[in-house]
């Protein structure tokens, strides 16, 4: 997994043992073609030819996810994202896929409780999409969660964040958890009264306002680390700092760039990119069956090692 910043958010690259490649939303804005362009990079050197998947957390409006300049620099098989059943919503997606779908690709409209169709052992399964939840717990979760009675709601969200697509990765005993910029009500209701999920060992976590990383959700989840995809500009709330250092399962915090939005930073070795501008640094996990897994910073070309976690079993979905 190639975790890299782009205007303020996180994309994702994932790369299968069979091969197959999924990029977690694209580039957006200004710099999205230079941003596109350090994607198309990384996916060269990890000798990835084309996007299987293109996964898009967001609606039209929202930001990285939703441009098609990624596409315009690797070639896609098929575009997944939100089912959509309000009218103004698909509205607003057609338009975005229309100059996409004349080059024949896919569209594959998702729901919660869908797997993405990859070959092999590594499966991912939506969580979250276009304001819907998983109805039922994973094989994986269905425990009481303790921390939702002292976890407040706050204020409602209606953009997109609060319908971004979400997923739950499983690859073995390795598992990670990817929300997009799930808002923080809509986690409360994945995770409580029971946790629907269950424990994961990597928690991607998109920067913002404190509106997100809610104390039900990362500390029930147990991460044994957490990847913040902060900007030099824009990063996470010292709220949700507060919220990370106070799980007692993490081990570390990493951050694809150094950020003063929350007026603190983990230490320098775990930090892709530390000066005010983005250098397209990169953070690489390897991930293995046994759940043990390592990260490569390729800024300073620093590795940690996390080993195989003594209390995850290793599960097959009973609805693939």
């Amino acid at each position: 997994m190639y975790f890299v910043e782009v205007e303020g958010g996180q994309t994702t690259l994932i790369v299968t043992p069979e091969n197959e490649s999924i990029l977690i939303d694209g580039s957006s804005q200004g710099r999205g073609f230079s941003a596109a362009g350090a994607i198309a990079a990384i996916a060269k050197m990890a000798k990835v030819e084309k996007i299987n998947y293109l996964v898009l957390t967001h609606g039209a409006e929202s930001g990285p996810g939703t441009s098609p300049q990624s596409i315009a620099m690797l070639p896609v098989d098929a575009i997944v994202s939100p089912a959509r059943n309000r009218k103004e919503a698909a509205l607003r997606h057609t338009s975005f896929l229309q100059p996409v779908a004349i080059s024949g690709d896919q569209h594959l409209a998702v729901k919660p409780g869908d797997h993405l169709p990859i070959e092999g052992d590594v499966d991912a399964i939506v969580v979250s999409a276009d304001g819907k939840l998983l109805s039922r717990p994973l094989p994986t979760g269905g425990n009481v969660n303790t921390f939702c009675p002292a976890t407040p709601d706050t204020q409602a969200d209606s953009s997109e964040h609060a319908r971004a697509l979400g997923t739950f990765w499983h690859y073995g005993r390795f598992r990670m958890m990817n929300l997009g910029d799930l808002t923080w009500n809509k986690e409360e209701e994945l995770m409580c009264p029971v946790n629907r999920l269950g424990k994961v060992d990597v928690l991607a976590v998109s920067p913002g306002p404190g509106q997100r990383s809610s104390s039900a959700l990362v500390h029930d989840l147990t991460p044994r680390i957490a990847i913040l995809g902060d900007d030099a500009r824009d990063g996470s709330s010292p709220s949700t700092y507060d919220i990370l250092e106070t799980a007692g399962s993490l081990k570390t915090i990493w951050q694809l760039h150094r950020s003063d939005a929350a007026g603190r930073n983990t230490p320098d070795s775990y930090i892709a990119n530390v000066g005010n501008e983005d250098k397209g640094y990169y953070l690489k996990l390897t991930a293995h069956e046994n759940g043990a897994f390592e990260i490569y910073n390729s800024r300073n070309k620093f590795t940690r090692k996390y080993e195989e976690p003594y209390s995850f079993g290793s599960y097959k979905w009973e609805t693939r």
